[in-house]
């Protein structure tokens, strides 16, 4: 499984000094409580995606599932997610 550092070293902009870090922490605290909400399925579902950038039937491999099962999975983990890092926006 990926670890939120290696999310965090993904969504970096380029920018340094304690602010920036300040504010990573933050973001990854918030995302690592948003993803530690969701169902482990979905939360599965969602890294494979999101993180690792597989496609909807590469995932259905993975997780067994057919591909429409994958979209349900995916969709619901992004709104519950979505709506955990809405203070990001």
């Amino acid at each position: 499984m990926v670890s939120l550092e290696t999310v965090g070293g993904d969504i970096r902009d380029g920018h340094s000094g304690p602010e920036a870090e300040n504010i990573e922490e933050g973001l990854l605290a918030a995302l690592g409580g948003a993803l530690a909400l969701l169902p482990e399925r979905q939360r599965s579902v969602w890294l494979l995606r999101e993180v690792e950038g597989l496609s909807y039937s590469e995932i259905g491999i993975v997780v067994n599932e057919p591909i429409s099962t994958v979209r349900g999975l995916l969709e619901r983990a992004r709104t519950t997610v979505a709506a955990a890092m809405q203070t990001w926006r």
